[in-house]
């Protein structure tokens, strides 16, 4: 791309291609041979004056009609143009070739390219910007529409980083604990739901549910019991609504506060949305009086990991 001077009332803008080294007229402006080399018929140039130190432009831009060297003294040229001037050339008066710029490639093009690297180019993961446009811009950003990420373009290495991304995996989203006291389950019934958690899924995410917790025997003399997760959309959960995973326990007065773990893992498919989960104790089917419940002064916690597409 050309290299343009700053510009300001009184600076010239363009190449110096001769001085003028006699009075001419407003048609016409002299120089020695040697620079008249720099000019040639056709040429579009400007003029300016240097009255007292400063350059001020006589005319726009004057297109050279007519060359004739040796004119009007030996080792003079004469260059004729057009349009006329308001004044007459004079010695000491400046001939410039302004610069000529393709606004298209070299203005539009990095004006885009700015704003490119203003923030994240948007884009897709098939259409990211070729490697002419990045090699100019290391730490260039862009936004994946199809991936929904973020990369950096690392200019050393020429490769496209991953800054973040809605599909990696976040870890950790929600986790609660409780020492409380479960409530008395008995034959043929179902509890809960105990430490319920609430998150936010995001759509198309994998997530793991995982939970410790201890069973205590309350009455009678050996209980089996079965401990389910259920998960539900929204701020609640209930023994009717998904159930998740389910594991069997027995206890006795021997086997409370026996530790228990269980976990699962399941995709969500929906819009982004809260999401409830939550431990049932449940002896659904048993005819006995036996009863148990989730253990008081015991650490029972749930937790939930985000593991990604």
């Amino acid at each position: 791309m050309p290299v343009l001077p700053k510009s300001s009332l009184y600076t010239p803008i363009g190449t110096q291609v001769g001085t003028a080294n006699a009075t001419g007229t407003n048609t016409t402006v002299h120089t020695t041979n040697a620079d008249a080399s720099d000019i040639n018929i056709g040429d579009i140039v400007k003029i300016y004056t240097t009255t007292s130190g400063f350059h001020q432009l006589r005319s726009f831009a004057v297109t050279i009609s007519d060359k004739q060297v040796d004119t009007p003294s030996a080792g003079t040229t004469r260059f004729t143009f057009s349009p006329a001037l308001g004044t007459t050339t004079a010695s000491g008066d400046l001939i410039y070739a302004p610069e000529v710029v393709d606004v298209e490639t070299w203005i539009s093009d990095n004006m885009t390219k700015t704003d490119r690297v203003l923030g994240a180019w948007p884009c897709t993961s098939t259409t990211r910007p070729d490697d002419f446009q990045v090699s100019q811009f290391s730490d260039m950003l862009i936004y994946e529409r199809d991936t929904q990420s973020i990369l950096r373009y690392d200019g050393p290495s020429g490769t496209w980083e991953t800054v973040c991304s809605v599909t990696r995996a976040r870890g950790r989203v929600g986790y609660s604990f409780s020492n409380a006291a479960g409530a008395t389950t008995g034959a043929d019934d179902i509890t809960g739901p105990y430490i319920p958690l609430t998150f936010t899924a995001r759509r198309n995410q994998w997530y793991r549910i995982f939970a410790s917790f201890n069973l205590e025997y309350v009455a009678g003399s050996f209980a089996e019991a079965f401990i389910n997760i259920h998960k539900n959309n929204g701020g609640s959960v209930s023994s009717a609504n998904t159930l998740l995973a389910r594991i069997g326990s027995d206890v006795n007065s021997v086997s409370s506060g026996v530790n228990n773990r269980v976990e699962t893992v399941f995709k969500h498919t929906l819009a982004d949305q809260q999401i409830t989960v939550g431990l049932f104790l449940s002896r659904d089917g048993m005819s006995d009086s036996d009863t148990i419940r989730f253990s008081p002064n015991q650490y029972n916690h749930i937790g939930i990991e985000d593991i990604g597409q």
